[in-house]
């Protein structure tokens, strides 16, 4: 299609075990303004994963060490950890930012989409174009960091409580005297599946609970907030 050499969104289904090269991710990543959607089903990793060689290696970039999924006992630490590897993979082949949601069928069943791009503006129309999918009954989007596995997309308002316990986490890794909003912010463009632009709403419901406290009676992109000392 002489497409080498302009911008390409590549959408690349790995769905049954397609295999998505590690070369190939590359030479997307290094082409002028390109960006990639994956879809990666774990369970094959999962059942197969004694049975499987080298080429399996490949799919993550040469390094064995999804293989550890082996050891692990449930299955929702198993496939945070391909996923974990998977990610890492893709900033090894060279893209600067990833998004990834978690879908789920109405068994539970779960299949990641990964995104990559090189641009910060890529990232954030990718994640407004997401959160403007309206509910499917049946599917659920979720953030796969969440422990609690909240679905995010409701008929109403977007639920929030799973960016407020990301949020406290981060600021459990801060020091003493806080963060600026602007860096939550871009904790949750950067780190999560959320929008920038959800962040001052949720820190208003957790210093509402009692969790943070702020320097400023008003919540801005500014303000610097801390965790209060029940938690600290």
């Amino acid at each position: 299609m002489n497409a080498w050499g302009q911008p390409i969104l590549a959408v690349l289904d790995s769905w049954g075990n397609v295999p998505v090269t590690y070369r190939l991710l590359q030479r997307i990543a290094h082409n002028p303004s390109s960006e990639v959607i994956i879809t990666l089903g774990t369970q094959h990793f999962i059942r197969f994963v004694s049975k499987m060689g080298p080429d399996a290696d490949e799919v993550f970039g040469g390094d064995p060490n999804w293989r550890q999924i082996d050891s692990m006992a449930t299955v929702q630490a198993k496939r945070q950890h391909i996923l974990t590897c998977y990610r890492k993979t893709l900033s090894k082949a060279g893209f600067k930012f990833l998004l990834d949601f978690e879908l789920i069928d109405v068994r539970g069943e779960s299949l990641y989409l990964v995104f990559g791009t090189n641009h910060r503006r890529g990232l954030e129309k990718m994640k407004d174009s997401a959160w403007e999918v309206d509910r499917v009954y049946g599917v659920g989007f979720r953030d796969p960091r969440d422990e609690q596995a909240e679905t995010l997309f409701e008929l109403a308002d977007p639920v929030l409580s799973p960016l407020g316990r990301l949020l406290i986490a981060r600021l459990k890794h801060a020091a003493a005297d806080g963060l600026r909003v602007e860096t939550l912010r871009d904790f949750a463009l950067f780190e999560t599946v959320y929008r920038p632009q959800h962040v001052i709403q949720t820190l208003k419901n957790l210093r509402q609970e009692g969790l943070i406290e702020s320097d400023r009676r008003g919540l801005y992109r500014g303000s610097i907030v801390r965790l209060t000392s029940s938690l600290t």
